[in-house]
């Protein structure tokens, strides 16, 4: 580390963090990351038309994934995806919920 200075550090690997991604504008970390192809990740958003798969209202911004397998599941709204989190680890109760959670999306 070139800082022992937190906020120096943070800075430094924003600055750095930045430089990479210009030099490397074709990178699709997401589409890496879930193990998709980039053109797999863009169908993932437009297979609900652009919209959260859970709620239908907002613009679908996030991968939801099963923390457990990996396994992609859809594309939601962050406050649908966080809502989602919680209703896991409570125990689904709504039976929207249930289907979108036992639904495999990709396949159909």
């Amino acid at each position: 580390m070139p800082h022992k200075d937190p906020i120096k550090r943070r800075a430094y690997g924003v600055i750095k963090t930045r430089e990479w991604r210009e030099r490397n504008p074709g990178y699709d970390w997401k589409a890496v990351r879930y193990k998709l192809t980039s053109q797999e990740r863009l169908e993932l958003f437009e297979s609900s038309d652009g919209l959260c798969a859970l709620c239908y209202e907002q613009p679908a911004k996030v991968i939801d994934h099963d923390h457990e397998t990996g396994a992609v599941r859809g594309a939601l709204c962050h406050q649908c995806n966080t809502g989602l989190g919680w209703i896991e680890k409570m125990g689904a109760s709504s039976d929207a919920i249930v289907e979108y959670l036992t639904t495999d999306w990709r396949a159909a």
